[in-house]
């Protein structure tokens, strides 16, 4: 791993929806962390993986939280383009939404700011 400031610029080109904090630089520098977090700088994830990677930081092993299944992954541009798909995907990005307002903000290093 890069320095902190490092990576947080190299998951940025790859995932900048993404705000690359500490506590993640931290558990990717542990060795501890689960391979889906050493992609995040080396490509952009997978809708799949997008739905993995909030499952895991949000909810973990926690049973009494639900967070609704991922819709499946558009294979074209014709099928990106769809409202139905936008729509498939709203239950997910609401369940998502009020988790993250649930957790503190956390320094961005790209945006030099807490997001």
């Amino acid at each position: 791993l890069d320095d902190y400031w490092g990576e947080a610029m190299e998951v940025y080109l790859h995932n900048p929806w993404l705000t690359y904090s500490k506590g993640l630089h931290r558990l990717r520098e542990s060795g501890l962390a689960p391979d889906i977090l050493g992609d995040l700088d080396e490509r952009p994830l997978t809708l799949d993986e997008v739905h993995q990677l909030c499952i895991l930081l949000f909810i973990g092993d926690d049973t009494s939280i639900h967070l609704p299944l991922a819709p499946y992954q558009p294979t074209s541009y014709r099928q990106l383009r769809r409202a139905s798909w936008v729509q498939n995907w709203y239950p997910f990005i609401m369940a998502l939404e009020a988790l993250v307002k649930k957790e503190e903000l956390q320094w961005n290093p790209i945006a030099k700011k807490n997001c």
